[in-house]
């Protein structure tokens, strides 16, 4: 907030706080990303998971796009395919893996989200532990579909994420309030980035007082006879309390109102 007063005018200036800054550019970089992602994950070919095993040459060989491992197969106990619980932003899934003799434990194949491709899994895995199992079987191949989409997620924040930028865009506001002494005039000037800005004035003759009414966020309001012009509005602890403060002094010493506000409100602000 700046203030500033050159005794014939009074000028408040509040920008857009940090924090509705930071989640306005992450919430409309998400609305371009996940509608992206949809997309791409529509039209490129699937992403491919082999398993080589050769008792010959001694290991079993995994690989999955740029990633590989190579395991001495008397190193290797089983696979698997194992469960995990869907969480906060993701859907349950399975994913396919190896263990060896000393604990490690290598993920072959990405999240699975459908049974298909789970199938798919499971089958290499058998085949996996069927070679394993069997000292007379010299080598086994396969190749599965290791990659999916979770499209619920995808497709719930590719809807969310523009709602959200929008919302946070609407909050993305610059007041301007201007007391004319000489002029006898309050007015208020609203600028947002979405949509057009709104001006109001107001006579000081018919201003009869200041509220603050909130708890996290904080409204001001200019009450007026037959109305009441919102002023302000920002979160508390925002590290702009002791210029909030001044601004609230000033207004009413200005106007030559009271401050209608509760003691929690008053005690949290430093109001008299």
């Amino acid at each position: 907030m700046e203030i500033a007063d050159d005794g014939t005018k009074l000028t408040l200036t509040s920008e857009p706080w940090l924090i509705a800054k930071i989640m306005t550019v992450i919430f409309v970089v998400m609305s371009a990303l996940f509608p992206l992602i949809v997309v791409v994950s529509l039209v490129r070919p699937p992403r491919m998971a082999t398993i080589d095993c050769d008792r010959a040459r001694g290991t079993c060989v995994f690989t999955r796009a740029a990633w590989k491992q190579s395991v001495s197969i008397p190193d290797l106990v089983e696979g698997s395919v194992v469960y995990r619980r869907g969480r906060k932003n993701s859907s349950a899934s399975h994913t396919a893996v190896v263990r060896t003799r000393d604990g490690q434990r290598y993920e072959i194949s990405e999240q699975s989200y459908h049974d298909d491709l789970t199938a798919g899994y499971r089958l290499a895995v058998a085949g996996l532990n069927g070679f394993l199992g069997d000292p007379a079987r010299p080598a086994f191949t396969t190749s599965f579909v290791a990659t999916d989409t979770d499209w619920v997620t995808m497709i719930l924040f590719s809807l969310v994420s523009p709602l959200m930028a929008w919302l946070f865009l609407r909050l993305m506001v610059t007041r301007r309030i201007e007391v004319d002494r000489a002029g006898r005039t309050l007015g208020l000037v609203t600028r947002r980035v979405i949509g057009r800005a709104e001006t109001a004035t107001l006579a000081l003759s018919e201003i009869t007082g200041l509220r603050l009414v909130g708890e996290s966020w904080v409204r001001v309001a200019v009450i007026a006879r037959d109305s009441e012009l919102e002023v302000l509005v920002l979160p508390r602890g925002s590290g702009q309390d002791p210029k909030v403060r001044e601004a609230m002094r000033l207004l009413a010493t200005t106007l030559a109102v009271p401050i209608d506000a509760n003691d929690a409100l008053r005690a949290a602000w430093g109001l008299k």
